[in-house]
C-alpha cells in the first residue's frame, strides 16, 4: 500500500470523530494609520500638499504589499486631486479600532497634529520639514519627547539626519522621496521645445517669471511660460509637455532651505530639463550641471541666463535632461521602499511572525486528502509571500494549495485557481468546485484572512481552454494538474510567456531526477520530473530551490 493511500484511509476513520477547529492565529495584524487631523477645523485633508501625497504613497505601497493601511481625517473624507487616492478613516472610526484594542501604528508628517496624536498611546513621526522642526513645532517635539511618545522618527533629507544626530542624539531613518513612475513618466511626443513650466510657489513668483521673459526677449530667445496647477492629472500632462522647469522654491528658512521639495523631482519623472535654485532640500538630486542646473538663490537674473545657455546649446539640455530622468527613476522610486517602510515602522517582527500553516493544521482544517509536504506547504506559503504580482495554479482539487497562496498573497492581488474537477488520474475520489470553495472559506476564517476570499477566482476549465483568452500577467505559477508529460509541457509553454523577468514558476511532483520507480509521492511523477530535467537547460528559467518533489523555477 502507498503511503498516500494509508493517509486516505485513516482519514476517512477520522471523519467519524468531530474534531473542534481552534483559529489558528490569534495574533492581530498591525493597522497602519497616517493623519496630519489638528481638528474638525483642519482635517488632515488639505489640497495639492506634498505631505498629503506622501501619505497616500506611504499608504499604497504598504496595501500593495499586504498591510492594512489607512488615512484618517476627521470625518473620513478627501478632497479629489489626486489619481490613486487611497482609503480614509475618520476620526471616529479611528477611536473605535483603539477600543477594540486593534494593534494600530500612529504615523504622522505633522507635530500640529492635535487630534491624532492625542488619540495615540505612541507615534511614528516623519519630519519632512525642518524648518517647521525649528521653529512653529520645535517645543511640541520637546514635549513629545520627554513625554516618551515618538517611538521613532524619519526624515527623507540627509540634511536632517544630521541635524537629529547633533542636536537630538539620534539616528532617524533615511527614507528617501519617490513617485509612483507608473503615472510619472514622460511622453516625448507631448513636448513642446521652448516651452518653459513653473509653480508658483513664492509670493514673488511672478514677479521673478517677468524679469525671467524679459532678459530672454532682450536675447531674442524665444520661450512659452506655462505657470503649473491644478490636479495630479493636470499636473502631469502639463510637465510632460514642457521642455525646462523651473524650480522656483526659495526655501523656507535661509539655511535650512525646503525638506526635500517634491516638484523637481516629477518635473525629472516627466523628462524636464530642471534649472532651480540652491536651496538645501535641492542639492538631495540635482547635482549641478549633470541632473540639473542649480542657480543661486533669489536670482532670477542667473536662471534667465541658464535658459538662454541651455536653450543654446541642445547637447548640454539633452544631457541633463537625461541624466536627470535616470537618476530620479532610479534612486526616487518605488523600488526597495517597503523594506526601508517595514524597518521604520517595526513590522519586519510581525512580519516574521505571520502565520504560517503546517501540515496537520492542513489536515484537520480540510479533512481532505493533501498531497503536500511539510516543506512543499513552507514553500507555497515563501513565494506566495514574496510574489508582488497575480497568482495562477493550475490543479485546484481540494483546495488545500489555493488557500496557502491566497493567505500569503499580497493584499490586493488575485489568486487564480484552474481546474476542471474531473475524476483525479488514481480514480480513488473526486473533488467538486463546491467543496473546494468551502474548504478554502473554513482556511481563511480559521486563520483571520476571510477578507482575502474576494481576491480569489476558482476557474472551472481546463488550463487549454482558460488560457484562450487570458491577457493578465502572473507573477507565480503554480503547475499542480494533469500529470502526464504532455499536459505538463503543455501548460508550461502555455502560462510562460505571461510570466515576466523573475517572476516564479513551481512545478509540483517533478524532484525524480533520474526518472526511475521511486515513490512518486515523495520524489516525483514521471512527467513533471521529465519536464523539470528538460528545464535544466531551458535559457528561458533557471532552477533556485527544491522543496521535497517541489521544483522551483525564476523566469530570466
Amino acid at each position: 500500500m502507498e503511503p498516500w493511500q494509508h493517509f486516505y484511509k485513516t482519514l476517512k476513520k477520522s471523519r467519524l470523530n468531530k474534531i473542534e477547529i481552534t483559529n489558528l492565529n490569534n495574533k492581530k495584524k498591525p493597522i497602519i494609520v497616517f493623519s496630519a487631523c489638528q481638528n474638525k477645523k483642519n482635517k488632515g485633508d488639505s489640497k495639492f500638499n506634498g505631505g498629503i501625497k506622501l501619505q497616500n504613497l506611504w499608504v499604497k505601497i504598504l496595501r500593495d504589499h499586504g498591510y492594512d493601511a489607512y488615512i484618517m481625517t476627521y470625518d473620513g473624507k478627501h478632497a479629489n486631486w489626486l489619481i490613486d487616492h487611497q482609503p480614509h478613516i475618520s476620526y471616529k472610526r479611528l477611536s473605535n479600532l483603539k477600543n477594540n484594542h486593534e494593534n494600530i501604528h500612529y504615523v504622522t508628517t505633522w507635530l500640529n497634529a492635535d487630534s491624532f496624536i492625542n488619540l495615540a498611546d505612541k507615534i511614528y513621526y516623519f519630519d519632512a520639514e525642518i524648518s517647521h522642526t525649528l521653529s512653529s513645532q520645535r517645543e511640541v517635539l520637546r514635549k513629545l519627547f520627554k513625554k516618551n511618545k515618538i517611538i521613532k522618527v524619519g526624515t527623507h533629507s540627509k540634511t536632517q539626519v544630521g541635524w537629529y544626530l547633533q542636536n537630538q542624539n539620534l539616528s532617524p531613518n533615511f527614507i528617501n522621496e519617490w513617485s509612483d513612475i507608473k503615472i510619472w513618466k514622460q511622453n516625448s511626443n507631448k513636448r513642446v521645445l521652448g516651452k518653459i513650466g513653473y509653480m508658483n510657489e513664492e509670493k514673488n513668483t511672478k514677479t521673478e517669471i517677468n524679469e525671467i521673459k524679459q532678459v530672454c526677449e532682450l536675447h531674442g530667445i524665444d520661450v512659452d511660460f506655462i505657470e503649473i496647477n491644478g490636479d495630479e492629472k493636470k499636473v502631469i500632462s502639463q510637465m510632460q509637455s514642457c521642455d525646462i522647469f523651473l524650480g522656483m522654491n526659495q526655501g523656507k528658512n535661509i539655511l535650512w532651505g525646503e525638506g526635500c521639495p517634491r516638484s523637481q523631482q516629477e518635473a525629472m519623472h516627466t523628462g524636464c530639463a530642471v534649472i532651480a535654485y540652491d536651496v538645501i532640500g535641492n542639492r538631495e538630486y540635482i547635482f549641478d550641471d549633470i541632473t540639473g542646473c542649480m542657480i543661486e538663490n533669489k536670482r532670477s537674473d542667473l536662471m534667465a541666463l541658464k535658459i538662454i545657455e541651455i536653450i543654446n546649446n541642445k547637447k548640454f539640455k539633452e544631457k541633463i535632461r537625461k541624466n536627470g530622468y535616470e537618476f530620479i527613476k532610479n534612486v526616487f522610486s518605488e523600488n526597495g521602499k517597503i523594506k526601508l517602510l517595514e524597518k521604520f515602522l517595526d513590522l519586519e517582527k510581525e512580519e516574521e511572525d505571520k502565520y504560517v500553516a503546517n501540515l496537520d493544521e492542513l489536515k484537520f482544517v480540510f479533512k481532505s486528502a493533501i498531497f503536500l509536504t511539510d516543506s512543499e506547504v513552507r514553500s507555497l506559503q515563501k513565494y506566495a509571500k514574496k510574489t508582488k504580482g497575480s497568482i495562477l495554479e493550475i490543479g485546484a482539487a481540494y483546495g488545500a494549495s489555493s488557500s496557502l497562496l491566497l493567505a500569503h498573497s499580497s493584499e490586493n492581488k488575485k489568486v487564480f485557481s484552474i481546474d476542471p474537477f474531473i475524476k483525479d488520474s488514481e480514480g480513488l475520489f473526486k473533488a467538486t468546485a463546491n467543496k473546494c470553495k468551502k474548504n478554502v472559506n473554513r482556511f481563511l476564517k480559521n486563520v483571520n484572512l476571510e477578507k482575502k476570499y474576494k481576491n480569489w477566482q476558482l476557474i472551472e476549465k481546463y488550463s487549454d481552454d482558460a488560457v484562450k483568452n487570458w491577457k493578465r500577467k502572473i507573477g507565480l505559477l503554480f503547475i499542480d494538474g494533469n500529470h502526464k508529460y504532455d499536459f505538463v509541457k503543455n501548460d508550461f509553454e502555455n502560462w510562460i510567456k505571461f510570466i515576466p523577468k523573475d517572476g516564479y514558476i513551481l512545478i509540483h511532483d517533478s524532484c525524480n531526477k533520474n526518472l526511475i520507480n521511486k515513490n512518486k509521492y515523495k520524489f516525483g511523477w514521471y512527467g513533471p520530473s521529465k519536464l523539470a530535467k528538460e528545464l535544466r537547460s531551458d535559457k528561458r528559467v533557471k532552477l533556485i530551490e527544491e522543496s521535497s518533489s517541489l521544483s522551483i523555477w525564476k523566469k530570466k
